[in-house]
């Protein structure tokens, strides 16, 4: 219910704002009594959101700091203390935030540097005495998170979420380092301390950022004033006087109400959130429905007849096939398969070691390979599940769908091009542990292989995607390549 009246004011305010520039009155009753946050002046919630998390993400990073000093290490506070006047920076950021409208990116991005500039070519320029080069390093990548309020997934390519989660990544790599330098010294523990504080500052940024609705962009109060006249506010506003309560002593007798266009007086405001503010009571008064007046509940109010509904039959489309094609070829010198229908069942049976085997254009039917050969070609097949005693080389797929490939003995290699919808089936563990995958252009593949771990049944099997995204990145002269986080 709190839901619908704060959209119900913010309707009315919007209302209110187009009445005063077309010059209708609405003349409706007193206005409703403010929340309680507004009347007691209190700091807009994501603000105190903001504080909170300020406060409870720089303990361990003063204490770790204070513990380093003490120890030895004098920059150590000073270090800790650049990340608190970062934050304390965006907190204008975060207030302009909540009576501000969206500035142009420029501006914005502007306004963001004007207020951390300072404080991040100290923090970069940061030479730590008695603490190790990394610790400078560190410093100098934690003076990058400020740049998070001016990131937009339509501008920059990615939001302040992703941006957060990205530069836990660039203060962890050096992070590591210093655990690993100062992991046998008698401070360990501040070390450690620091380093998990750090971590905890960014991660607990982005879980603020994800709350609060910026996940793909900073948020903006709709009709808030240019970003241009935000000086910011030293102390919460002055306390609003509440209004009169709705039942009160009598009023002076209302101005006649004018009227719209069309005649039709404009809808009293006042009245519609007093008859909301209720509580409890707000569903009192409403008329009960008995079931025997409930259609889903009484049969004898349902219409008898039924409405007839009329579908249009799909037609099945049907592939133009050539001929089906079973036989050894004598110029190819392999077995060929081809447009077999949907439901037939073709046995090709493997004489020698060095004969290959090409199936072209081949329906949801079935083929098994019976013996060993040297390879099998499958080209533009769809729905097709080939059952494979043995193979010396392997097995190709291109351009094929929905295809099952069942392999009973061995098989080393297999290799996919232009396919989806792709199930490869082992049935041996020396073979999963042997075999590879070629893939090139593909989507949807999987393979399902014993399991081998102790204990496990004999039938028991694993199943798992075959990875089709991969994430590089240039190290030195060369691009590396290492598969999406996201298989796990």
């Amino acid at each position: 219910m709190q839901t619908v009246i704060s959209m119900l004011k913010d309707m009315s305010s919007r209302l209110a704002r187009v009445e005063g520039k077309v010059g209708v009155s609405t003349g409706s009753a007193a206005p409703p009594a403010a929340p309680a946050a507004a009347a007691s002046g209190a700091v807009h919630p994501r603000l105190a959101a903001y504080d909170a998390w300020m406060d409870a993400a720089m303990q361990p990073i003063d204490e770790a700091a204070a513990g380093l000093k003490a120890a030895g290490f004098p920059k150590a506070k000073q270090m800790g203390n650049y990340s608190r006047k970062a934050a304390v920076a965006l907190r204008k950021v975060i207030e302009a935030g909540t009576v501000c409208e969206e500035p142009s990116p420029a501006e914005f991005q502007k306004f963001v540097s004007d207020l951390t500039a300072a404080n991040k070519k100290k923090g970069k320029g940061l030479r730590a005495k008695k603490l190790s080069r990394n610790y400078e390093k560190q410093t100098g990548e934690m003076m990058d998170v400020a740049n998070w309020p001016y990131q937009s997934k339509t501008v920059t390519g990615h939001g302040p979420h992703a941006y957060l989660k990205s530069s836990i990544g660039s203060v962890e790599y050096h992070s590591n380092r210093c655990r690993m330098e100062y992991k046998s010294g008698e401070n360990k523990e501040l070390h450690m301390k620091y380093c998990a504080g750090l971590k905890n500052y960014i991660e607990t940024l982005a879980k603020y950022v994800l709350m609060n609705g910026m996940k793909e962009k900073f948020q903006w109060k709709y009709d808030g004033k240019p970003l241009s006249e935000f000086a910011g506010s030293a102390a919460a506003p002055a306390p609003v006087a509440a209004a009169a309560p709705v039942a009160s002593a009598a009023a002076p007798a209302p101005a006649p109400k004018k009227t719209g266009k069309k005649g039709v007086p404009p809808a009293d405001m006042g009245a519609l959130f007093a008859s909301l503010q209720k509580g409890g009571n707000v569903t009192k008064g409403l008329k009960h429905v008995s079931k025997s007046k409930m259609t889903h509940k009484n049969k004898a109010l349902r219409a008898k007849a039924a409405v007839p509904f009329k579908t249009k039959a799909k037609k099945k489309t049907v592939k133009n096939l050539g001929p089906a094609v079973f036989r050894w070829g004598k110029f190819t010198r392999a077995w060929e398969v081809e447009n077999q229908p949907d439901g037939s069942e073709t046995v090709v049976t493997f004489n020698k070691l060095n004969e290959p085997a090409n199936m072209y254009k081949c329906q949801a039917c079935r083929i098994v390979f019976k013996g060993k050969g040297k390879s099998i070609n499958i080209n533009n097949c769809e729905g097709t599940t080939f059952i494979v005693d043995s193979v010396m080389c392997g097995i190709e797929l291109t351009s094929c769908k929905k295809v099952n490939v069942v392999v009973l003995g061995k098989c080393n290699m297999f290799r996919f091009d232009k396919s989806e919808g792709i199930k490869i089936v082992i049935a041996k563990k020396e073979t999963a542990a042997a075999c590879k995958f070629a893939t090139s252009n593909c989507s949807d593949m999987q393979v399902e292989f014993p399991d081998c771990k102790e204990g496990a049944a004999a039938d028991d099997t694993i199943t798992r995607a075959i990875p089709e995204a991969y994430e590089h990145s240039i190290v030195g002269d060369k691009v590396k390549s290492e598969v999406s986080h996201l298989y796990g």
